[in-house]
């Protein structure tokens, strides 16, 4: 999963180093909405556990009892925590949250949303993480799409 930061970020590829590619990277964007849950059913073979991430029902409650999105996105935010802490800790670079947002035409679960994910990049910064900026759906975004 390392593979292709690895190699633009520390010119480490297929074990060996390639200093044409290292240090390609000033900073990490991450786009974020939910988690996705998935299970092995055979030889190197997943499927998504329906109910979490990105296989909700509309508007519905995920098996954990959280809520999902009008997408059917799962509310996870502490995902956000987890990609950034792990990007953090494993190349240095600093992050920014270049996309995170929720399908919510009636703007009922927004506030929560929004402000349970800021938490989490919070909490990154305060364990360490060098969090330069997060950028929320805007009135613009999946324009489109539309």
């Amino acid at each position: 999963r390392w593979v292709f930061f690895d190699a633009i970020v520390r010119g480490e590829l297929m074990g060996a180093v390639r200093d044409d590619l290292k240090g390609r990277l000033d900073w990490i964007g991450v786009n974020y909405y939910s988690r996705t849950v998935v299970k092995l059913i055979g030889e190197n073979t997943y499927i998504g556990i329906p109910g979490y991430g990105y296989s909700c029902e509309r508007n519905s409650v995920s098996p954990d009892g959280r809520p999902c999105s009008d997408f059917g996105w799962e509310f996870y935010p502490e995902g956000l925590y987890d990609v950034i802490v792990k990007y953090w800790n494993r190349y240095h670079l600093p992050i920014y949250v270049t996309e995170n947002g929720i399908a919510d035409a009636a703007d009922y679960q927004r506030p929560y949303y929004l402000v349970s994910h800021i938490y989490q990049v919070y909490r990154a910064i305060q364990d360490g993480a060098n969090v330069k900026g997060y950028l929320h759906w805007s009135l613009a975004d999946n324009y489109e799409w539309a």
